[in-house]
């Protein structure tokens, strides 16, 4: 693989071949969608009176084996990558096992298709070993705005906070994120039957209070001078959002081509108003936004929670050949680039 790499000609070739499967599945998912003829399907797509609540899936059965086999692939994923392994070397094995097991968890979670998530969740370790703490915060929000009650939604929120300050810092990064799981909370509240407006305008504030304590926390102890008290730090807030864009050494042309997916659920969330393609298709464009701010572990996630989403979809349509064909090329065409 390392020589096939100095070919000038294999990132081109990788990057139009990916682009290729990806046009030829997105019409074949169209397709495999489309409601059966002889059948009633075509009723659920005109008895629709709105979005359903956002619902967490309960993870069962085959959910846990994939769960599994993600946490073997993601070590393994860790350990072939380096020259020597070392006793050591397992510790990053383990953190690598548990992003691969945080990426499949949430993705099993939204769709519920133990197929597609480990699929979705190898792509995602080919294009490199990553940490587990964006995925794993990720995961807890999505818990707090699939939660049946709005209050107690916030509770997950508190350690995804102090993940993504970790994570991300404060700066660019954290401020062009945080409003976007700011917006997608306060959608998931509208969904939810039997909220109040009120009350759905109280809970979002204290998210955003929670938001900004988090980042003004993170900007005392990492960024901003030692010693200086919260009224000071308040006022050199504003020079932590300068930011030039840029995109990344470390990106993964064909495994972000795999965001365009985001795009085409959320046609089909317009088309069938389906909650789980709306918030996949939200999340992964929220994801790629951190992409311009040098974070492209950030935007391969959202590539595959919306790819993800597209499999979810189609799996139980009887396209499991066309599903696993298009992983394997993308995860060819990904290990080239």
């Amino acid at each position: 693989m390392g020589f096939l790499r100095t070919l000038p000609w294999l990132r081109p070739a990788a990057l139009g071949i990916a682009a290729l499967a990806l046009l030829i599945w997105y019409v074949f998912w169209f397709r495999a969608l489309e409601p059966r003829r002889g059948t009633l399907e075509w009723i659920s797509l005109v008895d629709r009176t709105g979005f359903p609540a956002a619902q967490a899936l309960p993870i069962r059965g085959k959910g846990w084996l994939a769960l599994a086999l993600a946490a073997l692939l993601g070590a393994g994923n860790c350990l072939l990558r380096m020259d020597t392994v070392y006793l050591a070397s397992m510790a990053y094995a383990g953190l690598s096992a548990l992003s691969a097991a945080a990426v499949c968890g949430l993705l099993l979670q939204i769709y519920g298709q133990p197929l597609s998530a480990l699929c979705a969740t190898v792509l995602f370790l080919a294009a490199g070993v990553s940490s587990p703490i964006l995925p794993a915060a990720l995961w807890l929000f999505f818990l707090g705005m699939s939660a049946r009650r709005l209050w107690p939604g916030l509770l997950p929120a508190v350690p995804a906070l102090v993940l993504l300050t970790v994570c991300l810092g404060t700066g660019a990064g954290m401020l062009l994120l945080l409003p976007g799981v700011l917006a997608l909370y306060v959608l998931c509240g509208c969904l939810r039957k039997g909220g109040s407006v009120w009350s759905i305008a109280a809970a979002s504030l204290v998210l955003l209070l929670m938001m900004f304590a988090a980042v003004l926390g993170s900007a005392m102890l990492f960024q901003l001078p030692a010693g200086i008290d919260p009224v000071q730090a308040l006022a050199l807030l504003p020079s932590l959002a300068n930011w030039t864009p840029a995109l990344p050494l470390g990106w993964n042309g064909p495994l972000l081509l795999a965001g365009s997916a985001a795009v085409v659920l959320l046609v089909q969330a317009a088309r069938r108003q389906d909650t789980r393609a709306l918030l996949g298709g939200l999340l992964g464009l929220l994801c790629l936004v951190p992409l311009f701010y040098g974070i492209p572990e950030a935007a391969h996630l959202g590539c595959v929670l919306a790819l993800g989403g597209t499999f979810a979809a189609a799996e139980p349509r009887g396209v499991r050949p066309g599903l696993l064909a298009t992983a394997g090329v993308l995860l060819v065409c990904i290990l080239c680039f």
